[in-house]
């Protein structure tokens, strides 16, 4: 979980910095989505050093991975129909 969330925090932050957007297009789609990456970071670096049983982390890993690849395909799908509006 650590992984997915640093890399989504980095494409949220390097498109806030280099996209010059209004206030709405800037909190809708950068700081709520970069917060919930930040998240997703800091519930990595928890679960790592909680006492749950192993077989339940990776429980809670495979989620977080089939969570990250539903958001991420929903994110594509949002960008290609962006571009032919």
């Amino acid at each position: 979980m650590f992984g997915p969330g640093v890399g989504f925090a980095a494409v949220h932050v390097a498109h806030g910095l280099s996209e010059g957007e209004d206030v709405e297009t800037a909190l809708f789609g950068i700081v709520i989505p970069a917060a919930l990456a930040i998240s997703l970071v800091g519930c990595g670096y928890r679960l790592a050093r909680s006492e749950f049983d192993p077989e339940n982390v990776l429980r809670v890993g495979i989620w977080c991975s089939l969570g990250v690849v539903a958001m991420s395909a929903a994110g594509v799908l949002i960008v290609l129909y962006k571009q032919e509006v």
